[in-house]
């Protein structure tokens, strides 16, 4: 799934080789034996330039002189097995870099992948104001006349405009704003006005009266239908606390369309209008016994709900639906039909799922097939266990019925046909044999077993994929104590081979490649559920045998001892590009098929 992050961490980034000690060379203190400073190229130093460092490490040792010729050659010999590892590291380092750059090639973009992007808060904010800032520009309106009007037509910009040039007033009061009746324009006194209220005013809510003795603040917006503050407050509160309301929400006094804007709720719960009262808080008019939220939480909520309905109305965006994860995927091309392409994308919090349905991700397998197989899992797994295993069904009618007794002359409850429950046949051509069926060759007995049989190898083949499909599951369960095993292993790979952090991340990343290629194999079982046999399908089921038997040979490694890991390291790279190519061969496959409209099913959906 390719991918960019608008937000300064990035959903996937391209991964270069990991450095090593070459990338970042420095120069040695033949002294001290410490880095004195970077160098932009590896410090090349001759065999006798080595083999001078050699004896210095040896505070004893005043000059090479000192030793004989046999000595020499000793060191000769010893220069001679620091080449051979020196080799074998660079060896080694050349089938890193091939893995790496095998991973570089995974990352371009695949048929099935979805590209998109995922945005903060902050993001989905500045989208919002630069749609209104370039909606109020053109249109020559209000922001807060804009976001009216974009509410309206759900944030798209140009169809919008386009209406708004064909016909302003109609779209005007579409949006809840007012029009001057002369020109066709919107009008805008003032977004909201706080006042006190003169003696005799009478707020048409809680029925309070204004006196002269004490301030009396009401609230009002451009239609200038006016309240008493406090029931204002309280009139927002239940639109947004209990009803969940947020956008266009309208005048309280009826039948006014208008709306209550952004600006006027901030004031009134976070501006300076939180603060002004007239003391109403046992008003009669409050039926609610629920304990009132704080006018901070309330206007939190309503930025939520804003949100929310947001993302909701924009086109071909989402939420993450990780719990505490507040991202937005946003696609950035049009999707295909999902019935042709499954949108799987993931977020930088690490949850991947389908963007068109929500679910966790269940490529190769599409969001009808993935939501059928589901709740026919929920509902009929262990009852088809059960009924595999105790009942049999009538020849007849094909009710399903469990013996209740010893006896084998059975009469169905519902078309009251008799039956032996060994042989399936008819009683009558049993004779007098009550408990001994003999009549297994006869052809109605025959018809009956073959009616049986068909029906139970149709319940044999859900539950043949229904159990492999819940082993791959229960594996990945299970992923979160292999890697914390894993954790373990490249620790002690660090204290004991001593290898350095970066050197152990193959581990990390091979797991990956592991965990990916598991969870396709998990829905692979359920697609395959529902594909009729064809030759495509022959193909399929090779390619997922293929990548079976891959993920069960890598996932064998993982259970060796860290330091045979360390020894098996190629071996494991090794297993690791061939399981992913596997994957990507499978579901190029099957999205080639749905591209095509290749695939047949035994259902229709």
């Amino acid at each position: 799934m390719s991918h960019k992050a608008a937000n300064p961490t990035p959903a996937s980034s391209s991964k270069s080789s990991p450095p090593t000690l070459l990338d970042s060379p420095v120069a040695i203190d033949h002294n001290s034996h410490k880095p004195v400073g970077s160098r932009s190229q590896p410090i090349e130093l001759s065999e006798e330039e080595e083999k001078e460092n050699y004896f210095e490490e040896d505070e004893e040792v005043e000059s090479y002189d000192q030793y004989s010729d046999d000595d020499v050659n000793d060191f000769d010999d010893d220069f001679d097995d620091f080449d051979e590892d020196a080799s074998m590291g660079v060896e080694e380092e050349e089938e890193d870099d091939d893995y790496y750059e095998f991973l570089d090639k995974l990352k371009k973009p695949k048929i099935y992948e979805t590209e998109f992007e995922v945005l903060s808060p902050k993001d989905l904010h500045k989208m919002e104001k630069d749609t209104i800032a370039h909606v109020s520009g053109f249109l020559s309106v209000t922001e807060a006349q804009a976001r009216a009007l974009l509410w309206t037509y759900k944030w798209q910009a140009d169809p919008l405009i386009e209406a708004y040039v064909d016909n302003r007033t109609k779209i005007l009061e579409k949006s809840g704003l007012l029009v001057d009746e002369t020109t066709g324009n919107p009008i805008s006194i003032a977004p909201y006005s706080v006042s006190t209220a003169s003696p005799g005013y009478l707020c048409f809510i809680c029925c309070e009266e204004a006196v002269a003795d004490k301030p009396f603040y009401t609230f009002e917006i451009d239609c200038r239908h006016s309240l008493c503050v406090d029931c204002y407050k309280n009139y927002l509160r239940g639109k947004i606390v209990e009803n969940g309301e947020s956008r266009q929400i309208r005048c309280p006094q009826f039948p006014c369309k208008l709306q209550i804007p952004e600006e006027a709720v901030e004031y009134l719960f976070v501006g300076d209008g939180a603060t002004k009262t007239n003391n109403n808080n046992d008003n009669s008019h409050e039926t609610s016994k629920k304990p009132k939220e704080s006018n901070a939480r309330v206007f939190e909520k309503y930025q939520n709900l804003l949100d929310k309905d947001f993302v909701t109305l924009m086109d071909k965006t989402t939420f993450c639906p990780a719990p505490d994860c507040d991202k937005i995927i946003k696609c950035t091309k049009p999707l295909e039909d999902p019935n042709r392409k499954v949108p799987g994308v993931k977020c930088t919090c690490g949850k991947e799922f389908c963007f068109a349905c929500s679910l966790d991700d269940h490529m190769p397998a599409t969001c009808k097939i993935a939501k059928a197989w589901l709740k026919k899992c929920q509902d009929d797994s262990e009852t088809a266990n059960w009924i595999s295993a105790n009942t049999k069904e009538c020849a007849k009618c094909h009710s399903t019925i469990e013996k209740s007794g010893g006896c084998n002359h059975m009469t169905c409850q519902k078309c009251k046909h008799e039956f032996c429950w060994i042989c399936m046949g008819d009683w009558s051509l049993h004779g007098t044999s009550y408990y001994n069926c003999s009549r297994y060759d006869e052809a109605d007995s025959m018809a009956a077993r073959s009616e049986q049989d068909k029906s139970r190898s149709q319940l044999k083949r859900y539950l043949h994929y229904y159990n492999r499909y819940m082993n791959h599951l229960d594996s990945l369960k299970r992923d979160s104590e292999t890697f914390e095993q894993m954790q373990e292993k490249m620790k002690e790979l660090q204290e004991s081979a001593g290898m350095s952090w970066i050197e152990v991340q193959f581990l990390s990343q091979a797991f990956e490649v592991l965990s990916a290629s598991r969870h396709t194999m998990t829905w692979t079982y359920a697609f395959a559920y529902y594909l009729q046999k064809t030759h495509r399908t022959v193909i399929f089921e090779d390619n997922q045998n293929d990548l079976e038997v891959a993920v069960e040979q890598l996932s064998e490694l993982f259970e060796r001892p860290a330091m045979d890991l360390a020894l098996l390291k190629i071996n494991l790279l090794d297993k690791c590009q061939y399981v992913a190519s596997r994957r990507v061969v499978l579901l190029e496959d099957v999205a080639q098929g749905l591209l095509d409209d290749a695939w047949k099913y035994n259902v229709s959906f």
